[in-house]
């Protein structure tokens, strides 16, 4: 699916390329989309256009 509908879809979202402990999770705060690891996490993620045009985004319903 689209990073949009993953969005709408659940509490955070993933690409399946990634490894399966990154999420990104998308806020309506100053902290824009969030990156979570197990090792870290960050603000204000920034999608490259890869991100932004991919179709392998994954909703995750629990983080």
């Amino acid at each position: 699916m689209d990073i949009a509908e993953a969005a709408r879809q659940g509490k955070g979202i993933r690409r399946a390329v990634w490894p399966e402990d990154w999420c990104i999770k998308p806020t309506s705060s100053e902290l824009a989309c969030v990156f979570f690891s197990k090792e870290e996490s960050a603000p204000r993620w920034e999608p490259t256009k890869e991100d932004l045009v991919a179709n392998d985004w994954e909703a995750i319903t629990e983080r």
